[in-house]
């Protein structure tokens, strides 16, 4: 869930809502959700009640932000619910005050981190939710800001990092050609320093919106909020992601879904799933260190022991 460029009072998915989705999800058989997309879900005006929501159904529950929302009642719950809250993936679109003032307009950036380490402290101990950083690379950052991010990122205790090309690539595109692989050497000859950090790189980022690669391939349901028609979208698109206040996903793909005929709207998006648009969707050849790291991968099956349907709610 994101707050979609909309009003959070008037656009934000009401959490009676989901308190009719989520046992339905859980007699599909859905273990995991993944709150993600368009927007930040910490934004949410109620996102402390939805963590425990999710957290009370048994659903293991991962959750992508920038972190700006990240108070001190969001870690509270975190932490009280850390036994299924079990991922936590951190976007930042720059990695020293300045870059990142450049591309998000903030300088939001030391705020951001000393949130995240604040919720690292509230969580320490082996049951902490996986930490992953993840770099959207548009621009080359500089040598002094690239170490001093990699330091603080090995000192708070990030389980991987993840830098990948081209995500934002319009917001380079009158600057001078980027060589990804160039900063790649800069960004493995700083972190041999820290052999603790994993991390992966990419040149797209097109599979970039799944939950954790914690196995060979899994089944996953999209459940968008539409804040205009205030209804919840069933989406077959693997890898929708609305680029606007509403942007629906490509005609045919889609239909709105009330909680009482979702098990049966389900049934036919899987009767009609083809390899265009598949359901079904394997991960092989990205981000290797969760499977390399076996915390992460303990962590994830602890919090939710079968690799059943995932479900994403996408939205305001």
């Amino acid at each position: 869930m994101g707050n979609q460029r909309t009003r959070l009072a008037d656009g934000a998915v009401p959490l009676g809502l989901l308190e009719e989705f989520a046992p339905e999800l859980r007699r599909l058989g859905a273990t995991n959700v993944n709150l993600y997309g368009g927007g930040e879900p910490l934004l949410h005006p109620r996102i402390c009640e939805v963590l425990d929501l999710l957290a009370g159904e048994g659903f293991g529950v991962q959750v992508i932000t920038n972190g700006y929302g990240l108070t001190e009642a969001v870690r509270a719950t975190i932490a009280r619910r850390r036994r299924h809250i079990s991922w936590l993936r951190f976007s930042f679109h720059g990695i020293g005050e300045d870059s990142f003032a450049r591309i998000t307009g903030t300088r939001a950036l030391r705020r951001i981190q000393d949130q995240i380490r604040a919720l690292c402290q509230a969580c320490d101990g082996p049951d902490r939710p996986v930490l992953g950083l993840f770099v959207p690379v548009t621009t080359p950052f500089e040598r002094g800001e690239t170490r001093s991010f990699l330091e603080w990122a090995a000192a708070t205790g990030a389980d991987y990092l993840w830098f990948a090309e081209d995500y934002l690539a319009p917001l380079s595109a009158d600057g001078p050609p980027f060589r990804f692989m160039e900063y790649r050497a800069l960004i493995e000859e700083i972190c041999a320093e820290y052999p603790n950090l994993a991390v992966d790189y990419t040149r797209s980022t097109a599979f970039s919106y799944s939950r954790p690669c914690c196995f060979e391939e899994f089944t996953h349901m999209n459940l968008v909020w539409d804040p205009e028609e205030r209804r919840m979208m069933l989406v077959r698109c693997p890898n929708y992601f609305p680029q606007g206040p509403v942007a629906r996903p490509p005609e045919g793909s889609w239909e709105f879904v009330e909680p009482a005929t979702l098990a049966a709207q389900w049934g036919r998006f899987q009767q009609r799933s083809s390899a265009r648009s598949p359901l079904v969707c394997a991960r092989r050849g990205a981000c290797l260190s969760y499977r390399r790291n076996e915390r992460i991968l303990r962590r994830l099956r602890e919090a939710a022991p079968a690799d059943g349907l995932g479900a994403w709610w996408l939205g305001a």
